[in-house]
Order: C-alpha cells, then sequence, then structure tokens
C-alpha cells in the first residue's frame, strides 16, 4: 500500500511539472505583500468561509470514517458479522466508491455540483435510517448500497466545491484549516460518538442518526450558502 502510494506522489509531481499555473495565482503572486500572513489574514476576512467548509464537509467526514472504516467494526461488534465477512462488505464499498467517482464527476459537470450535493445529502437523509434498519436482518453488501452511491456522489464534488468557495488570496489556507478541523472533530471521533451512544442508548440505530444528522447540515450549507451556478460554469481561475 505504502510502495503505491509513493509510485502515486512519484506520477503527481511529474505530471504537475508540466502544468501551468492559472491567472489568479500568477496575479497574486506579482501583488503579494511581504507581511501578508495566510494564516492571519483568512481568521480575520474568511472566518465564516472557514465556517462554512467545516459544516458543509459533515457528511464527507462522517461518510468516509463511519461507512469506510468504522462499518466493519460496526458489523462485527453490534450485529455479529463474521470478521471476513464484515471486511469483504467494507472492501467492496470502497471498490464501488473508486468506480462511481469518476462517473459522478463527470455527471456534476452536466448538473453543476450544488446539484448532485444537494441529491447527496438528500439521499442520505432518506436512506440512512432504512439502510440502517433492514442491516440488522439482513447483512448482505447491496443493502448498503445506496449509502456507497450517495457517498461517491459527495466525494467526486468536495473538493471543487472547497476550492470555489474561497477567493484565490488565502485559498489553501482557508481550506486546510476548515477541512482538518472537520475531519479530525466529526470524522474522527465518529467511532468513539457512535460507540458511546450505541452503548448509552443500547440501540444499534444510532449510527444512522449520527449520519443524518451530518447529512441535514451539510445539506442546510448547500442550500443558502452555495450559489446555484456553483459547477456549471468555470470559475476557478476567475474565482
Amino acid at each position: 500500500l505504502f510502495v503505491s502510494g509513493g509510485i502515486l506522489g512519484i506520477i503527481g509531481l511529474w505530471l504537475r511539472r508540466d502544468l501551468n499555473e492559472s491567472e489568479t495565482f500568477i496575479q497574486l503572486q506579482q501583488n503579494i505583500n511581504e507581511a501578508y500572513f495566510p494564516l492571519k489574514y483568512v481568521f480575520k476576512h474568511q472566518r465564516r468561509r472557514m465556517l462554512h467548509v467545516i459544516l458543509l464537509l459533515c457528511i464527507s467526514a462522517c461518510g468516509s470514517y463511519t461507512l469506510m472504516e468504522y462499518v466493519s467494526t460496526y458489523l462485527h461488534e453490534f450485529l455479529e458479522v463474521p470478521l471476513n465477512q464484515a471486511y469483504q462488505m467494507q472492501t467492496l464499498f470502497i471498490a464501488l466508491t473508486i468506480l462511481l467517482v469518476p462517473l459522478f464527476a463527470h455527471l456534476s459537470d452536466k448538473i453543476g455540483r450544488k446539484n448532485l450535493l444537494i441529491f447527496s445529502t438528500v439521499g442520505y437523509a432518506l436512506c440512512t435510517i432504512p439502510t440502517f434498519w433492514l442491516l440488522q436482518t439482513v447483512q448482505a453488501w447491496w443493502v448498503l448500497l445506496p449509502l456507497v452511491i450517495f457517498y461517491s456522489a459527495e466525494q467526486a464534488i468536495t473538493p471543487v466545491l472547497m476550492v470555489e468557495m474561497f477567493p484565490g488570496k488565502g485559498r489553501y489556507t482557508g481550506i486546510s484549516i476548515g477541512y482538518n478541523i472537520c475531519m479530525a472533530l466529526v470524522g474522527g471521533f465518529s467511532p468513539a460518538i457512535n460507540t458511546y451512544f450505541i452503548d448509552y442508548f443500547n440501540n444499534n440505530m444510532m449510527v444512522a442518526y449520527y449520519i443524518l444528522a451530518c447529512a441535514l447540515i451539510s445539506l442546510y450549507i448547500a442550500l443558502t450558502k452555495l450559489p446555484d451556478e456553483y459547477g456549471l460554469q468555470t470559475n476557478l481561475m476567475t474565482a
């Protein structure tokens, strides 16, 4: 795994070497002030944007850490699914995601990233509870298929959405802070949160409620904070 990651890193560096910088980046470099500190700038001028990124990524963080990592533990520890079967289901989940993400990325160019994010979060909101309810009695890979679809849809677009939410100045600093705060708090703590609430309420469905809450938060941001034209025009060069 680490060897393959290193190979991909080398390929990425090779591809990056031949890419031209955007006009926005070149202009920023030419007009940069020697006293400019990105961290200070984003906390002074882009706090709201960072907050929006944190809230927008709630379902992404929850999906990544709960559905991609915690699900095998959940299946084995709480639903008594054999460990090898739980790992097989999780591996299939990941494999399907790899196949679906490029398809949804292409679709987002046709219908817009905001619309695809709304589709994903609404799908999560409608299907998560029925999926986990069915999973209590039917431990089969196809039960998780709806969540695989909605997870893949939002994973295909959230990186670009984050870029579009910031102007060129301070963009990478703002994205990195918002992204990592959300992944650490909402994602990193999700296994502990899910396990605690399952034990406290003696209810295996608490995982579904956690995913539902994150989906609704992200849906609210998508509906109220993202312009309708996101994904319908090429605005990365001028943002």
